[in-house]
């Protein structure tokens, strides 16, 4: 949703207190942006969990599990 979801979370923190992070969720924009991005999602999560296809599934994963460094 961070990606697809049209603004519908915004991820905050704060390192230099308490190293605290926020999820901040938009309830007005949930059932409009979150929900359908969501459920595209999760049918790529399916087709490409199901291809024997491992080049095509590693495009789709890492970036979904890629750390950015904001220092």
């Amino acid at each position: 949703m961070l990606q697809d979801g049209g603004g519908v979370i915004r991820i905050s923190h704060n390192t230099e207190e308490d190293s605290t992070v926020t999820i901040h969720l938009d309830l007005t924009k949930f059932v409009s942006h979150g929900k359908p991005a969501a459920g595209r999602y999760l049918l790529h999560l399916h087709i490409w969990r199901c291809a024997p296809n491992f080049s095509a599934r590693k495009d789709l994963y890492e970036p979904l599990c890629a750390v950015e460094d904001n220092d």
